[in-house]
């Protein structure tokens, strides 16, 4: 990070920030919908010391932006977020209108019977899947499930486990990524490839489950009570050849899918086996057209297998964070299509 990006995080006050939620309030009403911001501005630093004398800091100011556009008498809603260290690559208005957007296009959605389908996933909805996989639901790019034999990567390291057209890795020093080079034990965070063209490569340790393993540490140790273990914090997947227009337009019958909602619920760490539900824009593609919007979808679906039916992704990608952790937790993702995708109940009630 450069200096002048810190110093301009640093430097923000509560009347800029003010200011920046009354330009995104301008677009939502500009359009007719109402509307919610969230920004918050963070200077963390993260400083380590042991008792064999080793002392490092860094320094990593950041921000974070959440922009909800809402018409709840048309069960609608729009999200846009952002998160960095460089305020040169926040556009609030951009954001706004995306999610003004989305929220308009989904007005009074269509009842639809929940089957598998081909599926566009946009990246809000790529990048929560991966949350869950790596997080709170199963940690699975982390060694502690692969100690409690519960770790389908681990268990499938060498081997294929999705798409060639997959590749994940944990890469801090990423563009957009907001950069901590050490981890909680004072070790550099390694670049650490997880999938590479479809197969297994690796996961996150620590010095504990190095040592338990007979791996050495990556770099990805969390705070003490953090609960999981080792955690990658920037996963980062490749970028494809296809513009995404292109995806929907190529797409003659599917649902696109917009954002899956945060409650996630981890059925196997075995089979990688989530289970939630879609929200803020599900619709109809027919004939390479976005036609209809539809209620929102209950899924459930071993994700390593239907990333294994992943027939196209995006040259595009954007950057996705959780607010859900005291510490930065990013992805940047692309919007990938699959050739099927689980779908198994709608939402009954309306506004």
């Amino acid at each position: 990070m450069s200096e002048q990006a810190a110093a301009d995080i640093a430097g923000l006050s509560d009347r800029d920030r003010t200011l920046m939620l009354l330009q995104m309030r301008d677009v939502f009403r500009r359009s007719g919908t109402n509307g919610a911001g969230n920004i918050k501005q963070q200077l963390a630093t993260l400083a380590y010391g042991d008792s064999t004398g080793t002392r490092r800091v860094a320094n990593f100011p950041n921000l974070s932006v959440i922009a909800v556009a809402l018409e709840p008498a048309a069960n609608a809603s729009g999200y846009q977020c952002w998160a960095g260290s460089d305020l040169q690559a926040l556009d609030i208005q951009a954001m706004a209108r995306k999610a003004a957007i989305r929220c308009l296009l989904g007005r009074h959605p269509k009842p639809f019977e929940p089957v598998a389908w081909p599926v566009i996933l946009e990246p809000a909805a790529v990048a929560q899947l991966l949350f869950h996989l790596n997080f709170r639901s199963l940690g699975l790019f982390g060694a502690s499930s692969a100690i409690r034999k519960q770790n389908i990567v681990y268990d499938h390291i060498g081997e294929s486990l999705t798409s060639k057209m997959v590749t994940l890795t944990d890469d801090t020093y990423a563009p957009g990524m907001i950069r901590v080079p050490f981890d909680y034990e004072g070790q550099d965070r390694v670049h650490l490839p997880i999938v590479e063209a479809g197969v297994a490569r690796g996961i996150a340790h620590d010095l504990s489950t190095a040592r338990a393993l007979g791996a050495t540490s990556t770099g990805h140790a969390l705070p003490k009570g953090a609960g999981t273990g080792p955690t990658p914090q920037h996963i980062v997947m490749a970028a494809g050849d296809t513009p995404a227009a292109d995806i929907i337009a190529t797409t003659e019958r599917g649902i696109l899918v917009s954002r899956l909602h945060g409650f996630v619920s981890p059925l196997s760490g075995k089979q990688g086996f989530l289970s939630g539900t879609t929200r803020d824009g599900v619709f109809l593609v027919e004939n390479g057209k976005i036609t209809t919007p539809i209620r929102n979808l209950r899924w459930r679906d071993r994700i390593f297998e239907a990333f294994g039916r992943i027939d196209a992704v995006s040259m595009e990608r954007e950057m996705h964070f959780t607010d859900e952790l005291p510490f930065p937790t990013q992805t940047l993702v692309p919007t990938v299509r699959l050739s099927r995708f689980n779908f198994v109940d709608t939402q009954r009630w309306t506004e």
